[in-house]
């Protein structure tokens, strides 16, 4: 369980920058008058790094003839993609002094870049890194605590562009990007050396299950599961990414709300990927069915709990979010109703959230606000499940 626990945490800086992205993207479409279709440029060539990256990495494994993870180690292989990331973030310093949208962008891509081997490791590490019947639970473990940092990481990026509550501006200085940027590079390094000395296993042993009637040579889109999670999941990180990368063009637009004050909405949705994770991952905690269901109840809060916290830290007017706790009890039975089953639990989260999404598109005011905000409560569990079990 302790290399579990260090595998997390070094999944906690990653979900920085993918949040932040949700405040660069009214900033810079303000700093550098872009159309809200050109602020869009954020989040893609952020995500479009992935499939660069996978395509790199399928490449490479061609060329060795041998799978790049395999050769290089799990341990070796997080911290090459940690190096990489960091990289992307020195670009931002020359980007903010000559304000470069395009340099900006690159340095996003190479960040994003980083993080495809990342989490092309830690996904399967996770899984492996204890039983089989708790992987799902173990997943959805660590992306709750990355979404610690995704909480964290609009708050930050808000207070390092605009100021505190008291001093805030709706002046937008590119060069203010700098040094929390710099600041994370510094944290990737440090995070990938922490990594080389950690016990976490660089080879785990994995357990491959026994079929006697195929053999697990060949291609791996045979298995039918893995095909059918790949389109889950390119639907699921649209759904994920737009909503948040529209929800503060929409609140500025349509609500009147300063760029500034954004943040903490931004800020809700990630923890409310967080809330989800945390409920889902109650069973990797304890086999006593009792005491699951008592976490069941008291993680989710205690997510919520600290989202407030740290909102309380940077002098945010709490009262508005008091009633999201009552969506959260919507989420609590939803998980109870799934009794643990992966497939369940996918389709009545994936029904729910696409009931939240209709309800924060055809209503206004601050009901569609919380409407697409608990969109992350809905998505928070299935990505989970789309690969589990693939066998």
């Amino acid at each position: 369980m302790g290399a579990v626990y260090t595998l997390s945490h070094s999944i906690l800086f990653w979900g920085f920058v993918a949040a932040s992205n949700d405040i660069l993207i009214p900033v810079f479409k303000k700093a550098f008058d872009l159309t809200q279709s050109q602020s869009q440029w954020v989040s893609l060539a952020f995500y479009i790094a992935y499939t660069v990256g996978a395509l790199i990495y399928n490449a490479i494994s061609v060329l060795m003839k041998q799978d790049v993870v395999n050769k290089l180690g799990y341990k070796n292989s997080l911290a090459l993609g940690l190096v990489i990331s960091a990289v992307g973030t020195l670009l931002f310093y020359p980007a903010a002094n000559i304000g470069s949208f395009p340099l900006m962008l690159s340095g996003l891509f190479i960040v994003a870049l980083g993080f495809s081997l990342q989490q092309t490791v830690a996904n399967p590490l996770a899984i492996a890194l204890g039983p089989i019947k708790t992987g799902s639970q173990r997943l959805t473990l660590a992306g709750g605590i990355n979404n610690f940092g995704t909480t964290i990481g609009p708050l930050i990026v808000s207070f390092a562009i605009f100021g505190s509550l008291s001093t805030a501006s709706e002046d937008v200085s590119i060069e203010s990007v700098k040094i929390p940027y710099l600041i994370l590079g510094a944290a990737f390094i440090a995070v990938a050396i922490f990594l080389k000395l950690s016990p976490l296993p660089d080879r785990p042993n994995l357990v491959e299950s026994v079929d006697d009637d195929a053999s697990h040579k060949g291609s791996a889109l045979k298995y039918p599961q893995l095909v059918l999670g790949m389109i889950a999941i390119f639907v699921y990180v649209g759904v994920e990414v737009s909503t948040a990368s529209n929800l503060p063009a929409y609140m500025e637009k349509d609500l009147g709300f300063a760029i500034k004050d954004i943040a903490p909405y931004v800020s809700l949705y990630w923890a409310s990927m967080m809330i989800g994770r945390w409920t889902g991952a109650a069973e990797a905690f304890t086999d006593n069915v009792n005491t699951q269901k008592i976490l069941r109840f008291i993680a989710p809060y205690l997510a919520f709990g600290i989202f407030l916290g740290v909102n309380a830290i940077f002098h945010h007017d709490l009262a508005p979010f008091y009633v999201y706790g009552l969506i959260i009890l919507v989420l609590i039975i939803a998980d109870m109703a799934s009794k643990g089953n992966p497939a369940r639990m996918l389709l009545i989260f994936s029904f729910i959230g696409i009931a939240a999404i209709l309800i924060g598109m055809f209503t206004k005011g601050m009901v569609s606000v919380y409407a697409l905000t608990s969109v992350g409560l809905f998505c928070s569990i299935t990505v989970a499940v789309y690969f589990y079990p693939c066998s």
